[in-house]
Protein backbone atom coordinates (compact mmCIF):
# COMPACT_ATOMS: atom_id res chain seq x y z
CA UNK A 1 0.00 0.00 0.00
CA UNK A 2 1.40 3.37 -0.98
CA UNK A 3 -0.26 6.76 -0.34
CA UNK A 4 -1.32 8.82 -3.36
CA UNK A 5 0.37 11.90 -1.88
CA UNK A 6 2.76 12.48 1.06
CA UNK A 7 1.10 12.16 4.44
CA UNK A 8 1.05 15.31 6.64
CA UNK A 9 3.36 15.62 9.66
CA UNK A 10 1.92 14.55 13.01
CA UNK A 11 -1.33 13.26 11.51
CA UNK A 12 -3.58 10.48 12.80
CA UNK A 13 -4.00 8.00 9.95
CA UNK A 14 -6.35 5.07 9.52
CA UNK A 15 -5.66 2.46 6.86
CA UNK A 16 -8.76 0.36 6.21
CA UNK A 17 -8.86 -2.72 4.03
CA UNK A 18 -12.28 -3.57 2.58
CA UNK A 19 -13.98 -6.86 3.41
CA UNK A 20 -13.97 -7.74 -0.32
CA UNK A 21 -10.15 -7.73 -0.55
CA UNK A 22 -8.84 -11.01 -1.92
CA UNK A 23 -5.37 -12.38 -1.33
CA UNK A 24 -2.89 -13.33 -4.05
CA UNK A 25 -3.61 -17.00 -3.41
CA UNK A 26 -7.14 -18.29 -3.14
CA UNK A 27 -10.40 -16.64 -4.04
CA UNK A 28 -11.99 -16.03 -0.63
CA UNK A 29 -12.45 -12.40 0.44
CA UNK A 30 -11.38 -11.12 3.89
CA UNK A 31 -15.00 -11.25 5.02
CA UNK A 32 -14.80 -8.21 7.28
CA UNK A 33 -12.93 -4.90 7.09
CA UNK A 34 -9.58 -4.54 8.86
CA UNK A 35 -8.15 -1.22 10.10
CA UNK A 36 -4.75 -0.05 11.25
CA UNK A 37 -4.44 3.18 13.21
CA UNK A 38 -1.12 5.06 13.43
CA UNK A 39 0.38 8.54 13.63
CA UNK A 40 2.93 10.00 11.24
CA UNK A 41 6.05 11.58 12.71
CA UNK A 42 5.77 15.27 13.54
CA UNK A 43 8.09 18.25 13.70
CA UNK A 44 11.47 17.55 15.27
CA UNK A 45 11.69 19.37 18.62
CA UNK A 46 13.45 19.05 21.98
CA UNK A 47 10.66 18.19 24.40
CA UNK A 48 12.53 18.08 27.74
CA UNK A 49 15.94 18.10 29.35
CA UNK A 50 15.92 16.25 32.64
CA UNK A 51 17.71 14.09 35.18
CA UNK A 52 16.76 11.72 38.00
CA UNK A 53 15.75 13.66 41.09
CA UNK A 54 16.75 12.74 44.62
CA UNK A 55 15.43 13.80 48.03
CA UNK A 56 18.59 15.93 48.48
CA UNK A 57 17.58 19.05 46.57
CA UNK A 58 17.83 18.20 42.88
CA UNK A 59 19.24 15.45 40.72
CA UNK A 60 21.96 12.97 41.54
CA UNK A 61 25.54 14.12 40.79
CA UNK A 62 26.27 10.60 39.54
CA UNK A 63 23.10 10.02 37.52
CA UNK A 64 23.82 11.94 34.31
CA UNK A 65 20.95 13.51 32.39
CA UNK A 66 18.76 12.85 29.39
CA UNK A 67 17.17 14.69 26.50
CA UNK A 68 13.71 13.82 25.20
CA UNK A 69 13.11 14.60 21.52
CA UNK A 70 9.86 14.30 19.58
CA UNK A 71 11.47 11.95 17.02
CA UNK A 72 14.32 9.44 17.13
CA UNK A 73 17.87 10.70 16.70
CA UNK A 74 21.23 8.92 16.70
CA UNK A 75 23.15 9.22 19.99
CA UNK A 76 26.35 10.21 18.19
CA UNK A 77 24.59 13.04 16.34
CA UNK A 78 22.91 14.37 19.50
CA UNK A 79 26.22 14.47 21.42
CA UNK A 80 27.98 16.19 18.50
CA UNK A 81 25.38 18.99 18.43
CA UNK A 82 25.12 19.50 22.21
CA UNK A 83 26.72 22.21 24.39
CA UNK A 84 26.60 22.02 28.19
CA UNK A 85 27.28 24.90 30.57
CA UNK A 86 29.22 24.65 32.86
CA UNK A 87 31.34 22.48 30.58
CA UNK A 88 31.25 18.72 31.12
CA UNK A 89 33.46 16.10 29.53
CA UNK A 90 31.05 14.00 27.51
CA UNK A 91 31.35 10.22 27.70
CA UNK A 92 33.32 8.16 25.23
CA UNK A 93 31.18 7.04 22.37
CA UNK A 94 29.45 3.73 23.08
CA UNK A 95 29.82 0.97 20.49
CA UNK A 96 26.16 1.26 19.52
CA UNK A 97 26.26 5.02 18.81
CA UNK A 98 26.34 4.69 15.02
CA UNK A 99 23.30 2.46 14.72
CA UNK A 100 21.30 3.15 17.87
CA UNK A 101 18.50 5.64 17.56
CA UNK A 102 16.04 6.81 20.14
CA UNK A 103 13.88 9.79 21.03
CA UNK A 104 15.51 9.65 24.49
CA UNK A 105 19.25 10.31 24.65
CA UNK A 106 20.90 9.31 27.94
CA UNK A 107 24.19 11.04 28.77
CA UNK A 108 26.04 9.25 31.56
CA UNK A 109 28.42 11.77 33.16
CA UNK A 110 29.59 12.83 36.61
CA UNK A 111 28.16 16.26 37.47
CA UNK A 112 29.07 18.80 40.12
CA UNK A 113 26.81 18.87 43.19
CA UNK A 114 24.70 21.97 43.86
CA UNK A 115 25.07 23.20 40.27
CA UNK A 116 22.52 24.19 37.64
CA UNK A 117 23.41 23.01 34.15
CA UNK A 118 22.22 24.46 30.87
CA UNK A 119 22.04 22.38 27.70
CA UNK A 120 21.75 23.78 24.19
CA UNK A 121 21.30 21.69 21.06
CA UNK A 122 22.16 23.47 17.82
CA UNK A 123 19.61 23.67 15.02
CA UNK A 124 21.75 21.55 12.68
CA UNK A 125 20.84 18.32 14.51
CA UNK A 126 18.74 16.05 12.28
CA UNK A 127 16.32 13.32 13.29
CA UNK A 128 16.32 9.92 11.57
CA UNK A 129 13.80 11.31 9.05
CA UNK A 130 16.20 14.10 7.97
CA UNK A 131 14.38 17.01 9.65
CA UNK A 132 16.40 19.71 11.43
CA UNK A 133 15.61 20.66 15.01
CA UNK A 134 13.05 23.44 15.41
CA UNK A 135 11.52 25.33 18.29
CA UNK A 136 13.09 25.51 21.73
CA UNK A 137 16.60 24.08 21.76
CA UNK A 138 17.51 24.89 25.38
CA UNK A 139 16.98 23.12 28.67
CA UNK A 140 18.35 23.11 32.19
CA UNK A 141 18.45 20.96 35.28
CA UNK A 142 19.63 21.35 38.90
CA UNK A 143 22.04 18.92 40.51
CA UNK A 144 21.59 18.44 44.25
CA UNK A 145 23.95 17.22 46.94
CA UNK A 146 25.46 13.78 47.31
CA UNK A 147 23.44 11.46 49.52
CA UNK A 148 24.81 11.37 53.07
CA UNK A 149 26.84 8.29 53.91
CA UNK A 150 29.43 7.06 56.37
CA UNK A 151 31.93 4.22 56.11
CA UNK A 152 33.29 2.71 59.31
CA UNK A 153 36.43 0.62 58.95
CA UNK A 154 36.27 -2.10 61.59
CA UNK A 155 35.99 -5.85 61.77
CA UNK A 156 34.06 -8.02 64.14
CA UNK A 157 30.54 -7.86 65.42
CA UNK A 158 30.91 -5.38 68.30
CA UNK A 159 31.86 -1.73 68.08
CA UNK A 160 33.19 -0.59 71.48
CA UNK A 161 32.45 2.91 72.69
Amino acid sequence: VEPISPLPLGADVTLTLDEDLRGKEGNLPMGEPWSLFYETYGDFVLDTTSCYSTPYGGCSPTGGFHLEFSNPVKWRDAIAHMRITPAVELPAEPLWAEVDQSATIFVSVELRPDTTYSVEVDAELRDVFGQTLSGNRHGSFKIGSFAPMANLDFSGTVLEA
